[in-house]
Parts: structure tokens; C-alpha cells; sequence
């Protein structure tokens, strides 16, 4: 019965995460960024990337793991690009929807080898990377709370 249990669970978080996705996707392509910015609580300076878990922390972020995993999951599945962004805000409101706190989207620049620009959002958990990893060479500049 368990086993039923977390089959459903899991495909409904994944219906829960394509309408995200879609939302977060409708967001930014159609909403002047300050719009957009203003469904977070506050847009702050950034000056950490962020750690993977250790120890007891992996299974205290079970549920949030289990919540990005659905999101990226989902994101190539969608029929339309659902890149970094829309998947970091995706998982915040999926989260926030469940009552977590101190989650935040980074967003990063780096330039790359072939010296194009490029630029990376991704979400953390108490400074933990949920959606989003990366080696560390994308330098943050702001992120949203």
C-alpha cells in the first residue's frame, strides 16, 4: 500500500511540476522582469554559490530532492524550452507551496572558452543546490528570495 502511495505521489508531483514549469515559462517570456521579480519576497546581492549535502543533511532534503527531481523530470518532456529559470522557479513555488523557507534563485554570469556570454539561474536550500548545479565558475550577481 506504501509503494501505491508513493506512485501517486510521485506522478502527481510530476503534473504539479509541468503546470509550474508552464507557468514559470508564461512568466518570463510575457512579464517585464520587475513584474516577475515582485512574486519573490526580495532581490539581494549574491556572494555564495552554494554546497552540495553532507551527512545528515541529505536526508533532512529528501522531499525537496524529491521535488527537483520531478521538475527535471519534467522540463525536457514540455513543449517548449524549460531552461535553468523556469525550473529554478518552478521548484521555488512547488516548495514554498509546501511551507519550506530560505530557499533562493541565484543567478550567475560567466564567459565561456569560446568568450560568449552566458548566464545560469539555479535554487538552493539553505545554501544547498537543489535544480540547477554547476561547477562554480559562474560568477553570482543577485538573487531572489
Amino acid at each position: 500500500m506504501k509503494r501505491l502511495k508513493d506512485i501517486i505521489t510521485w506522478r502527481l508531483s510530476l503534473i504539479e511540476a509541468a503546470l509550474f514549469l508552464s507557468f514559470a515559462r508564461f512568466v518570463v517570456v510575457f512579464l517585464p522582469f520587475k513584474v516577475w521579480t515582485a512574486l519573490f519576497n526580495d532581490i539581494v546581492e549574491e556572494t555564495d554559490v552554494g554546497t552540495l549535502p553532507q551527512g545528515d543533511d541529505y536526508i533532512a532534503l529528501r522531499k525537496p530532492r524529491r521535488l527537483a527531481g520531478a521538475v527535471s523530470r519534467v522540463a525536457p518532456l514540455l513543449p517548449f524550452q524549460a531552461v535553468c529559470l523556469p525550473q529554478a522557479m518552478a521548484l521555488y513555488w512547488m516548495m514554498r507551496w509546501r511551507g519550506y523557507h530560505g530557499m533562493k534563485i541565484s543567478y550567475g554570469t560567466r564567459i565561456s572558452s569560446q568568450q560568449e556570454f552566458q548566464a545560469h539561474a539555479w535554487l538552493t536550500l539553505d545554501d544547498t543546490v537543489l535544480i540547477g548545479w554547476h561547477d562554480g565558475t559562474f560568477s553570482p550577481i543577485a538573487s531572489l528570495r
